[in-house]
């Protein structure tokens, strides 16, 4: 696995907080927090297990300063939803799909993905700054503006993830 410089994940993040800024209207721009209102973990060793930090304890924020992570749930009107979908359905869930393809690409979701089987809920995992960054990416989704699914909105941590620095 390669690990990518720290001008690299630089450059990330200043691109993240230009696409919010740009396409959102917000300002995600850092700012100081106590500890205790952090996602703040502490390392001993680069093995070891993150575990909340005590005072003191030297810390690696989980995440991209002053952006939070979180993630809406998308809950489909009735079960079965993906084998049942008029047309209507499927044309308004292709432009939901087109949406999250966008905001992925601009470095606004971290994941995206449908559960299978007879209740399909989807899941969305990104970064704000805030809720309320946040709740206006959820309500701007065109499945839940449109009514076609009902939008369940949860702050998130992401603890571990393949690939991640």
């Amino acid at each position: 696995m390669k690990i990518p410089s720290s001008e690299t994940r630089l450059t990330t993040r200043v691109r993240k907080r230009n696409t919010l800024r740009q396409v959102h209207g917000i300002d995600p721009q850092p700012q100081p927090v106590a500890l205790a209102d952090t996602e703040w973990v502490e390392r001993r060793d680069p093995g070891d297990t993150p575990r909340r930090a005590d005072s003191g304890a030297v810390c690696l924020r989980v995440g991209s300063p002053g952006v939070g992570e979180w993630v809406y749930f998308i809950h489909a009107p009735r079960e079965n939803f993906a084998a049942t979908m008029t047309e209507e359905e499927r044309s308004v869930w292709m432009v939901h799909f087109e949406r999250l393809q966008r905001l992925m690409a601009e470095g606004v979701m971290i994941l995206v993905g449908p559960t299978l089987g007879p209740v399909n809920t989807g899941i969305a995992v990104f970064e704000a700054p805030d809720e309320e960054a946040a709740r206006k990416i959820m309500e701007e989704d065109p499945v839940i503006a449109g009514g076609y699914a009902r939008g369940e909105l949860r702050p998130f941590v992401v603890s571990l993830l393949r690939g991640r620095d």
